[in-house]
């Protein structure tokens, strides 16, 4: 199975949206990993809030398996929490073959200056790269959390952003909700299903300016890298 990098172009601009400038094939030591990933326990074991019989279990399985996506603990996924820029960066830096980067530049961001902060590696180093841009007064607003229709633009941009029919909608009664510049993008996902909708009273609502929780983050990678894998 081909090993993704997640590599993503944080910009900041009037949406505040986190789009994505590529997801580079690492196919390098691939079958090991593998041979790794078929090896690691039950998620439902190693996570004291993951259950067996949960809807987002397989999925978790699969990035926990792969490595694109850690506990925010030893025994804790925190499937209920919400995505934020920093794990974003997180999983890209974790996916990556080339961690290198100038340990001693300055910070590139003004409110990412402690060298104990968990991300602070991986924002300097996507920062150093080239992969990420912060806002115009310079933050990089780590702890912002990305919302259902930015994660979808996200695997969208990933996918080399497909062409959809003009005029296309969906049937969910929130579609008027999704922004214009994300429509394209749940479309696409819906239609792979990467984004199916969170029911509510027995109906679906894609729910595009909800945060995407750890749990729903898990689901769509897991999806998306089944289907372009």
């Amino acid at each position: 199975m081909k090993k993704r990098l997640i590599s993503l172009l944080l910009a900041g601009c009037m949406t505040a949206m986190l789009s994505v400038a590529a997801f580079a094939a690492d196919t390098t030591g691939a079958d090991a990993k593998d041979d790794e990933a078929s090896l690691k326990p039950p998620v439902s074991v190693v996570f004291k809030d993951v259950p067996a019989d949960a809807w987002y279990t397989p999925s978790v399985q699969y990035v926990y398996n792969h490595d694109i996506m850690i506990g925010v603990s030893a025994d804790r996924f925190a499937p209920e929490v919400g995505f934020n820029r920093a794990m974003v960066v997180q999983t890209m830096y974790n996916r990556s073959s080339d961690k290198t980067f100038n340990k001693n530049a300055a910070p590139a961001f003004t409110d990412v200056t402690n060298k104990n902060l968990w991300f602070y590696d991986a924002v300097q180093w996507a920062a150093q790269r080239g992969v990420i841009a912060g806002y115009g007064d310079g933050t990089f607003r780590p702890y912002q959390n990305v919302t259902r229709q930015e994660f979808a633009k996200i695997l969208y941009y990933a996918a080399g952003s497909p062409s959809i029919v003009n005029g296309a909608v969906l049937p969910h009664p929130d579609f008027k909700d999704v922004g214009a510049w994300a429509k394209n993008a749940m479309i696409w996902c819906n239609a792979r299903k990467i984004i199916q909708g969170v029911p509510v009273n027995g109906v679906l609502y894609l729910q595009p300016q909800g945060v995407a929780n750890r749990a729903q983050a898990a689901r769509m990678l897991s999806q998306y890298l089944g289907i372009t894998g």
